[in-house]
């Protein structure tokens, strides 16, 4: 997640409370990177507790966001939307 991204975060975050906001990650966002489950995994952190790698406007800035893959949450989503909305996404295997 580059600058843009996490200013962009940041905004939405002064106008909201982290209680109110979960952050889902799809497969647009890490499937183009050398290293798919660690780019989440450096997403969920900055969310969680700010921007690990110091360069960004998140970093020290803990914001305690809830952060979820999308794969996370095929069980919780009806399987008519979930076929409609993310099916084709199905043949792709994924591990975090």
């Amino acid at each position: 997640m580059g600058p843009t991204e996490q200013e962009n975060v940041k905004e939405l975050m002064e106008k909201n409370k982290a209680e109110d906001i979960i952050v889902v990650i799809g497969f647009n966002v890490v499937m183009e990177k050398e290293d798919p489950a660690g780019e989440i995994r450096l997403m969920a952190e900055t969310f969680k507790n700010g921007d690990p790698t110091f360069a960004g406007p998140l970093a020290d800035v803990a914001l305690g966001l809830k952060t979820y893959h999308v794969l996370e949450l095929k069980e919780s989503v009806p399987p008519e939307v979930w076929e409609e909305q993310l099916g084709f996404k199905d043949e792709f295997e994924f591990s975090a």
